[in-house]
């Protein structure tokens, strides 16, 4: 009798932990704060509006195009006479 009251209270111990466990986890996550949203630095092409990060965009001077082929549309159909 004493071995099954032993492993009684050793369950009840291990239940207890369990239980108290999973309700701390379960706090944690509906108490964390979300992440911060990254903020990306976009502009428009000077050519075709298009909106893309700042980081990918191809410049020329101050403006700002999606892909060399629509700055160089743009330099010849204004007539670049930066040269």
């Amino acid at each position: 009798m004493p071995i099954f009251r032993g492993l009684l209270l050793v369950a009840a111990v291990w239940l207890v932990f369990v239980i108290s466990r999973h309700l701390l986890r379960s706090h944690r996550a509906r108490t964390a704060s979300p992440p911060a949203p990254t903020y990306i630095a976009t502009v428009d092409c000077a050519s075709c509006g298009l909106r893309i990060p700042k980081t990918e965009a191809v410049t020329d001077g101050n403006r700002y195009f999606c892909c060399t082929q629509h700055r160089d549309q743009k330099i010849h159909a204004i007539g670049d006479d930066r040269k």
